[in-house]
């Protein structure tokens, strides 16, 4: 009789889409506990045990449990499917599949940023709240970073070379640039003041497609329209030229950033009198090219007439710029996205909830091939390195590990031991790693 009473009032729409929950909810209204329903079914220790387990959200159900939950619903008279459908057959996309999200924000992107604004009863709620609570999440996820708002409304006009639209010449040029700042040991000619790694190339090649980028763009789209084939290096000792592209890129984003000033300074570099680059080879100037009417041909002669002079003059245009208090503003509040997260009453929780999302998932990677095991257990190991040491996501991503203890993770005797070599670390030259002349690995020993 109780059984048919149940199926009555039960249907699957009225039960919450987490299995957990669901399980409450039905030992809610049968009136007994987990422990006596699973008596109740005559099932054994071991299908009580994982029962009370899968009741109590202690682990995510698995495609193998499909038999002991069809059981639960011929118990309480459920349609078949009400609950096995709720067996989490995803990895790596969190603890629901995407048709349980409403709508609104049901694609993977939009789950993505609006997660942290969902409470954790979520899947606990019906579905009518659900919708509510999703709208409201997505609105605050829009509105309360601004400067996210600010990408979505900003001109899109692309005009960043390209490693395909660099100009032949130019890239030939930036070659040898590269050559020279990262050769070892220090050339004896032409003088430098300091050698690039790898993310300082990287960072500078981009100012310089910025620059020629803007140079090439039609001037129907606000750029200078120049030949592509005529540009050279020696292009960025134009002050004229320095000064468009600051004036373009303030119309184009609406105000400056710590990329601007690092483009100046990198100017800046290839111009100082005794170690840049273009101003110690007074041949390059032959490359100049003029650009009418932003640098014009008498603006060419008087480059080539006194290559020296040129430079000290562009030098002192980008250091005067570097000063300009317009230049130093923050664009980005880099607290803006976790912000939600920084007010809440337990802002350390979400680092736990990261983790034990993460985690949940490593269960269900044992119907899956060794590959996706093998992620499965690395995103692990890596969001509790992350929680344990806050090292930054490049020495977290390059971090290295064999197990004959050579690697950068190693394990000795009953403990494991992170020691990175203090040059791939972002700020190498702070004092934390030592004095100049005897510097140290960064070395932690990982809790037990």
């Amino acid at each position: 009789m109780r059984k048919i009473a149940l199926s009555l009032v039960l249907r699957e729409d009225d039960l919450p889409i987490d299995l957990a929950a669901a399980f409450a909810e039905l030992v809610r209204r049968f009136g007994q506990s987990s422990q006596v329903l699973a008596r109740s079914m005559g099932l054994t220790r071991n299908e009580s045990a994982q029962l009370v387990a899968l009741a109590a959200g202690k682990r995510t159900a698995l495609p193998r449990d499909a038999e002991l939950l069809k059981r639960v619903e011929e118990q309480f008279g459920l349609a078949v499917g009400t609950l096995t459908s709720r067996i989490d057959l995803t990895l790596r996309r969190g603890r629901f599949r995407a048709e349980q999200y409403p709508k609104i924000i049901r694609d993977a992107k939009t789950r993505s940023q609006v997660f942290s604004y969902l409470p954790k009863d979520f899947f606990s709620q019906p579905a009518p709240a659900r919708e509510k609570i999703a709208a409201a999440a997505l609105g605050a996820q829009a509105t309360r970073n601004r400067y996210r708002l600010f990408i979505r409304n900003m001109d899109r006009t692309r005009y960043r070379l390209t490693a395909e639209t660099m100009p032949e010449g130019l890239s030939a040029e930036w070659k040898n640039l590269v050559a020279w700042k990262t050769a070892m040991p220090t050339p004896v000619w032409p003088k430098r003041s300091a050698a690039w790694k790898p993310a300082t190339v990287t960072l500078n090649e981009t100012h310089l497609k910025r620059f020629f980028g803007f140079l090439i763009l039609s001037r129907e789209k606000g750029g200078l329209g120049a030949d592509p084939g005529s540009l050279s290096l020696v292009h960025l000792s134009s002050p004229e030229l320095l000064h468009a592209f600051l004036n373009w890129v303030y119309r184009y984003r609406g105000h400056y950033n710590a990329g601007d000033q690092a483009f100046l300074a990198f100017a800046a570099m290839l111009l100082h009198p005794e170690t840049g680059w273009l101003s110690q080879q007074k041949g390059m100037v032959k490359s100049l090219a003029a650009i009418e009417p932003e640098f014009s041909c008498r603006q060419v002669t008087a480059a080539r007439r006194n290559w020296s002079s040129w430079c000290k003059n562009a030098l002192d245009y980008t250091r005067r710029a570097l000063k300009d208090d317009e230049l130093i503003q923050i664009s980005r509040d880099p607290f803006d996205p976790i912000r939600p997260i920084l007010e809440s009453d337990e802002p350390i929780a979400a680092l736990d909830m990261l983790f034990e999302r993460v985690a949940a998932a490593i269960p269900m990677a044992t119907g899956l091939n060794l590959t996706e095991r093998a992620r499965a257990y690395r995103d692990v190991i890596l969001v509790g390195l992350e929680i344990e040491t806050r090292l930054r996501r490049k020495n977290l991503s390059s971090l290295t590990y064999d197990p004959a203890g050579t690697g950068q993770l190693r394990r000795e005797k009953d403990r494991y031991i992170i020691e990175i070599p203090w040059r791939e670390f972002k700020n190498s030259n702070s004092p934390f790693f030592g004095p100049p002349k005897r510097k140290r690995n960064y070395v932690q020993e990982l809790p037990a």
